[in-house]
Order: structure tokens, then C-alpha cells, then sequence
């Protein structure tokens, strides 16, 4: 579609757009969200949970997971123990740091809690444009999230998401940088959180591993089964793998799910230099059936485990590192076929 299609309507939402509100009942009271829609793939952005992605739709089908909890407001965030639980209504993104995430731990005397601070974070919307560039519409939502403490670190994130009217795809580019006066943790986990009906039995997932190894001695027993996708059950195990993702000539990794019975698949690729290490997770329980895709730079076991084994990155004052991902909404068996077996 190109600007001729004005022609067509009265105003271009009734094609595509962005729609900002606040939820105003429950644990949501007061979270501010924007919702975005380029007429095939609509989501939601929740601004006050570090302007990560709750629900994702393509052609009208459920993408990611919804946990029990829904939407939960910060102010109602728990750092103790599991606690972070508590808040954790999955979606299409939850961002897991920015110097924790996995297990809860003690770490320099301090506790930390599962996952760390980020998706409690609210963020400062600095942009929020709907333009035409060249024959396209582009959708943008930027904003500004800070991890800080007196006498402590000051973590900063420029978060920016783009949608576009003629590309079926969600691009994420974040710029975290170190705003304080010494070198802080820095540990980084995008929890990409997949539903059905997208995910069911019989999906296929793709992840072209060089290794994968798995997390604790139930999934290395298991190792076999990180690309199967049972069928629920009440008593689920949690399988967790960490898989070396094979790069292209570009430097990106990625991965595919693929539901080929509705003809439908998410293609996600990201730079390796920062994002070293794929997790996957997946609880095929009854009305908890998901599965996690989470580009990251740590074995998913908390601060302290990295510190102990030598692995702890860490960011200097004044310096950035920037993560880019772009996440494709498939729907032509032809591209499909042609992007796994780029990877196969």
C-alpha cells in the first residue's frame, strides 16, 4: 500500500495507527499503554513496565503468552526471592536486568531477586510519531527507563520501536548505557514469551545450534526434547536450555516458530556480539502452556553465578551497548520454507 490509499478512507486509522490510554481497574490501575496496529499485526505496548510488548496479534491470532497476572502496576513489585512472579504477565516481551537475571541470589551482600528491576521499570515516552516515509506509514514509540540508587548504579535504557503500514515486523533498538561513575553488572535477557495458539503440538521450532546444553540436570537429561512441543499436562516439568546460536555473514542469530497448520510463523533475528547465548524455556502445563526464546548474555543463573565463574560482563561509565531485534510475522508458505532452510 502506498499514500493512494487515502483516497480511500477518511483518516488513515481506519487502516493503521497508534492508540496511547491508561488502564484504569485492578493491578493495572494506572498503567499506561499504547497500542499499535498496522492492519494485519496488531500489539501492545506497556509503557510502565519498561515499554515492553504484552499482546501480540497477527491476522487476528494470538502470539504470546498471557499469564495469569495480566497487567500489573509497578508500584505493586516484589524483588524478594521468586516474588518477580507476581508481576510476570508474560506477553510478547518481558526485559529481564539490567544487573540480574535468573535465579535469585546474594551478590556484594545485596539480595536480588529473579530477573532483576527492568520490567518494572516505568518509562519517559520521549517520541510518539505516526508518518509517512516515502510510500510507507511508520509508527515509532521511544522512551527513556533508569535503574538508579543513591550511592549506587545508574543504568539507563533509550528504548525504540518501530511498525510499519507495508512490513509485517516489530523492530526493537535499545541503547543501554552506564550513567554513573563506575563500572556496574551488566546482565541482559529478552524473555520472548510464546502462546497458543501459535504454539501447540505439532509446531515446529527452529533454532540452527552450533550446542545446547541444558540448564540444570532435568533438562540435560531431557536434551532431546527442546524441539518438541508436548501436548499440556497437569504435572509439567520445566525444561530450560542454553543453546550457541550458528550467525550468519552478518554477525545475526535467530530463530523461527512455525504453526503449519494456520500457515503462520514469527522469525526472530538478532546481533550475536552482545546476545551470545539463546535460552529457551518451556512449561507445557495446563493453563500455563508456554514457551521462552530469550536471547541474553548469561547462563540465566543470577549475578552471583557469574561472578563466581569468571562470566560477569560489565559496563564502563560513560560507555553504551546497543541491542537490536527484529521480530517477522510470516504468512507465505513459499518465505517460510525459505527462511528455515536458511537456518536447516
Amino acid at each position: 500500500m502506498d499514500k493512494s490509499l487515502l483516497d480511500y478512507v477518511g483518516d488513515i486509522s481506519q487502516i493503521c495507527g497508534m492508540k496511547r490510554y491508561v488502564f484504569i481497574d485492578g493491578s493495572a490501575k494506572g498503567v499506561e499503554a499504547v497500542d499499535v496496529d498496522n492492519g494485519s499485526l496488531s500489539f501492545t505496548v506497556l509503557l510502565d513496565r519498561c515499554m515492553d510488548i504484552h499482546r501480540l496479534k497477527f491476522h487476528g491470532m494470538p502470539v504470546a503468552f498471557i499469564s495469569r497476572t495480566g497487567v500489573v502496576a509497578p508500584a505493586l513489585y516484589n524483588e524478594r526471592d521468586m516474588e518477580w512472579l507476581r508481576g510476570f504477565g508474560a506477553g510478547f516481551l518481558t526485559t529481564c536486568g539490567f544487573t540480574q537475571a535468573g535465579d535469585p541470589c546474594i551478590s556484594d551482600g545485596e539480595p536480588h531477586g529473579l530477573h532483576g528491576r527492568a520490567s518494572y521499570l516505568p518509562a519517559t515516552l520521549t517520541q510518539f510519531s505516526e508518518r509517512w516515509e516515502n510510500d510507507d506509514f511508520v509508527m515509532t514509540l521511544r522512551g527513556k527507563v533508569r535503574q538508579a540508587k543513591h550511592q549506587g548504579e545508574n543504568i539507563t535504557l533509550d528504548r525504540t520501536i518501530t511498525c510499519t503500514l507495508n512490513k509485517n515486523e516489530v523492530l526493537l533498538r535499545d541503547v543501554i548505557a552506564n550513567e554513573g561513575s563506575r563500572p556496574e553488572p551488566l546482565m541482559l535477557l529478552y524473555h520472548m514469551n510464546f502462546g497458543y495458539p501459535l504454539l501447540s503440538p505439532g509446531c515446529e521450532i527452529v533454532i540452527p545450534s552450533q550446542k545446547v546444553v541444558g540448564w540444570d540436570d532435568f533438562s540435560q537429561r531431557e536434551i532431546n526434547s527442546w524441539s518438541v512441543m508436548e501436548p499440556p499436562t497437569s504435572n509439567a516439568q520445566n525444561y530450560t536450555y542454553l543453546h550457541t546460536v550458528r550467525k550468519d555473514a552478518a554477525g545475526k542469530a535467530g530463530f523461527m516458530i512455525c504453526n503449519n497448520t494456520e500457515l503462520i510463523a514469527v522469525c526472530v533475528t538478532y546481533y550475536s556480539d552482545v546476545l551470545h547465548t539463546l535460552g529457551q524455556w518451556k512449561y507445557p502445563c495446563k493453563r500455563d502452556y508456554i514457551m521462552a526464546l530469550e536471547p541474553c548474555n548469561n547462563c540465566i543463573k543470577g549475578v552471583q553465578y557469574e561472578r563466581e565463574n569468571g562470566t560477569l560482563q560489565f559496563i564502563e561509565p560513560d560507555n553504551t551497548v546497543t541491542v537490536e531485534i527484529k521480530a517477522e510475522f510470516l504468512d507465505n508458505t513459499a518465505e517460510i520454507n525459505r527462511r528455515k532452510n536458511c537456518w536447516m
